[in-house]
């Protein structure tokens, strides 16, 4: 899978996809990749990390991050609009997210998109970006929780077909929280 970075917000309207460059341990693409093959060798579900690419042009650099596909890949939210999950694909959900929380990995963006079933229901998380490695706390737990609660609920509220409803959470959370560790 070939990812090109690009910005977003208001920043990204003018600079699409320029970042400020001051050395290659810097870039957002080597933080990435870098990120990327610790997660593997901890033995995280992950996109193999193949290549990166920074592009640099005086003060501005542009980057590329490829990586193996995820055999079979459908996102969580590809999921939940074809049907509810099963009860096995939400446990392998909840086991997965408290697998890297328990390893202290910060996601930036954790949210149903990110979130991949390979075709044998394996769970995967995609999109580094910005991620890292912290000592595992409550609060991170928390605030990467509450972020993918919202996209859930902002799933909800722009997809007509959806099978999810927000009174599921708790269920989904506290079975989350019976293997989180920390």
């Amino acid at each position: 899978m070939l990812r090109h970075y690009w910005r977003g917000g208001l920043v990204g309207k003018v600079l699409s996809d320029q970042y400020l460059f001051s050395r290659l341990e810097n870039t957002r693409t080597y933080q990435e990749f870098q990120l990327l093959t610790q997660l593997e060798e901890l033995g995280l579900p992950v996109s193999k990390p193949i290549a990166a690419k920074v592009q640099r042009s005086g003060f501005i650099y542009r980057g590329d991050l490829i990586t193996e596909a995820v055999s079979g890949a459908q996102s969580l939210l590809d999921k939940l609009k074809q049907a509810p999950l099963t009860e096995s694909e939400w446990q392998a959900t909840a086991e997965t997210l408290a697998r890297f929380h328990n390893a202290g990995v910060f996601h930036a963006d954790l949210n149903i998109n990110n979130i991949l079933f390979d075709e044998r229901s394996k769970v995967f998380l995609i999109d580094f970006d910005r991620g890292e490695i912290r000592k595992p706390s409550q609060q991170t737990v928390e605030n990467n929780m509450a972020r993918l609660k919202r996209s859930f609920i902002k799933e909800l509220n722009r997809n007509t077909e959806f099978y999810w409803r927000e009174s599921e959470w708790d269920k989904f959370y506290a079975l989350y929280r019976s293997f989180l560790t920390i």
